[in-house]
C-alpha cells in the first residue's frame, strides 16, 4: 500500500494551528531568590542548575536561559520583559557560572517564527 504522508502532515498542521487559536495563554509568574529560580511557585534550586546566559531574541525582549542538570528538563527560559537584564545577570552570577550565548538553534527559530 502506498501512503503519501504530505496530506496527513498538512491536515495535522492545520488542525494544530486551528486549535492553537482557541487555547488561552497562561500567565506565568517568575522570581529569582537566594535559593534558586521560581516559576509559578516551583523552585528550581541553584544546586540543580548548571549555568546561565542572558539572550536577546530577534523580537527584542531579553530572556534568562538557565541550563539544568536534569535530563527531563535541560533548559529553563525566563522572559525578562521590561526588567533590567544587567541587574538579573548580577544577581544570578552570584550563584551560577555564565556561558556565552550560543547561536540561535533551529528549535529557537521555529519557536520564534511559528510560535510552537
Amino acid at each position: 500500500m502506498n501512503i503519501k504522508p504530505i496530506p496527513h502532515i498538512v491536515i495535522i498542521g492545520a488542525g494544530f494551528v486551528y486549535l492553537k487559536g482557541y487555547i488561552q495563554p497562561k500567565t506565568l509568574h517568575y522570581g529569582i531568590t537566594q535559593q534558586g529560580i521560581v516559576v509559578n511557585n516551583r523552585l528550581y534550586p541553584y544546586n540543580l542548575l548548571e549555568s546561565f546566559w542572558i539572550h536577546q531574541p530577534i523580537h527584542g525582549y531579553y530572556e534568562l536561559v538557565v541550563l539544568s542538570q536534569k535530563t527531563t528538563m535541560t533548559e529553563l527560559r525566563v522572559p525578562l520583559g521590561e526588567k533590567n537584564p544587567e541587574m538579573i545577570h548580577d544577581i544570578v552570577v552570584q550563584h551560577l557560572p555564565v556561558e556565552e550565548d550560543p547561536e540561535e538553534s533551529f528549535a529557537d527559530i521555529l519557536h520564534r517564527v511559528v510560535g510552537i
